[in-house]
């Protein structure tokens, strides 16, 4: 099963089924951290669906949810983005 949970303006992708492992050995801490409440595995890889007006045109990968954070005045920053601006305006110094 896949559950596209919001995030922002797109959708965390979340699984569960047989395939995929029920938790962590021995770490309940981990476990609850990686599942929501429903038990679907936390991917951390956000996706846009690729033409809004049909879903059926699946899914375009749109970063990852551990490089973005939220600045307390409410503007969103997208570490991929960033990262690659960085790496753009430093090159060839930085690789």
């Amino acid at each position: 099963l896949v559950k596209l949970q919001a995030v922002g303006d797109r959708y965390e992708v979340r699984v569960k089924g047989p395939q995929v492992t029920a938790g962590y050995l021995d770490e309940p801490e981990k476990t609850a951290a990686a599942f929501d409440e429903e038990g679907f595995y936390r991917t951390g890889g956000l996706a846009l669906f690729h033409d809004p007006g049909d879903p059926a045109q699946g899914l375009v990968f749109a970063g990852r949810a551990a490089a973005e954070f939220k600045l307390s005045s409410g503007t969103w920053l997208y570490g991929g983005a960033l990262s690659d601006g960085l790496l753009k305006a430093l090159s060839p110094h930085v690789t």
